[in-house]
């Protein structure tokens, strides 16, 4: 008994679901290089900006699924642009965020919740975590008050 195996173009072939678009604003050149490298090797698209300016300019022009903040940015802060995401002032108020920190700055991290980031990661980062709260964050629906 043979079992005959159907050529390839009776296969059927689903469709991919699309690649999370992620903002990464990060200020040190090391983070930003290790957490682009780590988000687009598990299925992400990723801009990355040095400073606040250019990350509302790029929230402001080009369409993201989420938007990880360094809380200390040049020019414009992190926290001051969580602050202007959720008021509309820079893309979509409903994006999910994510926000960086250093440890040992508890204010930091108070302020980006009662700010209404989604997350907040505080560093050394586990790029496992980072990754799979960037995908929930991308995954969840977009609807704020």
């Amino acid at each position: 008994m043979s079992s005959a195996v159907p050529p390839p173009s009776s296969w059927i072939v689903r469709p991919q679901p699309p690649r999370p678009r992620v903002l990464l604003a990060e200020g040190d050149e090391l983070t930003a290089r290790v957490v682009h490298h780590r988000l687009t090797r598990d299925g992400m698209d990723v801009t990355a900006v040095r400073d606040g300016v250019a990350a509302m300019d790029a929230l402001s022009t080009q369409a993201f699924d989420v938007a990880i903040i360094d809380a200390v940015l040049v020019g414009v802060d992190g926290l001051d642009l969580v602050r202007r995401v959720r008021l509309g002032e820079a893309g979509p108020s409903d994006i999910g965020i994510g926000v960086l920190c250093w440890p040992g700055n508890d204010s930091l991290l108070a302020r980006a919740y009662a700010l209404d980031a989604d997350n907040v990661m505080v560093r050394p980062l586990s790029l496992v975590a980072l990754s799979a709260s960037v995908a929930r964050l991308a995954r969840r629906p977009r609807v704020r008050p």
